[in-house]
């Protein structure tokens, strides 16, 4: 894979700052920098977007004519417990045991606009300084309805292991059409102890499912 910094940002773009409120301010972005050691191109903004490891943070975008978030995204505190069962039974099944696990986020929303609601779940359980161990993990998950059926799809998993220090923690940032297609996208924030990142996933159709459609991120 080429590190060139070729692009076609110039400096001085606005960007549309999103969070899963939807649309909550305005940045100017500068030319792409070299992010080191990886040397991958990186943008820097002012005002700063909010970035942390213990929470969704935001996503800035730029060039966009269209409704960004043509939907809203609901929030809520629980989440269903088959939902959640969901999820212990995929943290079982990779040797790990939490049968009342941490619910970072629950949100519903519909991504196409056909009526129907889907729903992420974020269950994690991550040390101090994202520094890994064997019983730490970070789990996104997915529900559509299909038809009468509901398919749970796996988004992100990251699990800790002895004497491993990595373990990733995601949230979702903003979930919102980027593509100008009317429907939206998944945003998810992903950090470790020496880096951070953003990845894109698109529900392609009810065979391929979601899919991550684009990747970046700074770290050693």
């Amino acid at each position: 894979m080429s590190s060139s910094l070729e692009s076609p940002v110039e400096g001085g773009e606005a960007y549309q700052v999103i969070d899963l409120d939807g649309i909550v301010g305005e940045s100017v972005g500068s030319e792409a920098v070299s992010c080191e050691p990886a040397g991958t191109p990186l943008i820097e903004l002012n005002p700063p977007l909010l970035v942390t490891h213990e929470g969704p943070g935001e996503i800035a975008v730029a060039g966009a004519s269209w409704n960004l978030t043509p939907r809203a995204v609901e929030t809520a505190s629980e989440a269903p417990s088959d939902l959640i069962a969901e999820g212990v039974t995929f943290i079982e099944d990779r040797g790990l045991s939490d049968p009342e696990p941490n619910v970072a986020q629950y949100l519903t929303f519909d991504l196409d606009g056909d009526g129907s609601t889907e729903e992420a779940l974020v269950l994690n359980r991550l040390p101090e300084g994202l520094i890994g161990n064997a019983n730490s993990y970070s789990l996104v998950i997915m529900r559509k309805r299909l038809d009468v059926e509901v398919e749970p799809l796996i988004v992100a998993y990251s699990q800790g292991v002895a004497d491993n220090a990595y373990v990733v923690s995601y949230f979702v940032s903003a979930i919102a059409d980027l593509s100008g297609d009317g429907k939206m996208e998944l945003v998810l924030d992903s950090h470790y102890y020496e880096g951070n990142g953003t990845s894109v996933h698109e529900y392609i159709d009810d065979d391929i499912g979601l899919l991550e459609v684009l990747a970046s991120g700074c770290g050693a």
